[in-house]
């Protein structure tokens, strides 16, 4: 095979990938900003997550005007980032049963993070059989 061909079969799915992750990345900055938006109280007791592109800059600027560093904020923001999107994978939260634009945007983002992680998977699954076999 030239090296054409092979540079094809990396660069093609490489860019695939790059796709489905930022739809999931984007969905997920979506529903992060909904729950914002229309649930703040929910927002809050989440921990003040940030999205992956999208943060509350505002809630940020009003920490920081309490005397909390920015790095701080932005520190408990990521914690919360991190556990939610974890969380949001497995369970659904009380409040997107509520409406049909956050059930929506929640289905979105874990079928979007379902195919990404699962065509990750199955990529490395396929590399560690192909090294394998050429032994």
């Amino acid at each position: 095979m030239s090296a054409l061909g092979v540079s094809l079969i990396v660069l093609v799915p490489g860019i695939l990938l790059i796709v489905v992750f930022t739809a999931s990345f984007l969905a997920f900055d979506k529903l992060v900003q909904h729950e914002y938006n229309s649930y703040k109280a929910q927002w809050e007791t989440d921990g003040k997550p940030r999205g992956y592109f999208w943060s509350p800059t505002e809630d940020w600027q009003s920490q920081i005007a309490k005397g909390v560093s920015p790095w701080r904020a932005r520190a408990t923001s990521t914690r919360a980032f991190q556990k939610i999107i974890l969380t949001w994978m497995c369970s659904t939260p009380q409040w997107t049963k509520k409406e049909d634009t956050a059930s929506r945007l929640l289905k979105r983002f874990r079928l979007w993070a379902f195919i990404g992680n699962g065509a990750l998977i199955l990529g490395f699954l396929l590399l560690a059989t192909t090294a394998i076999s050429q032994r």
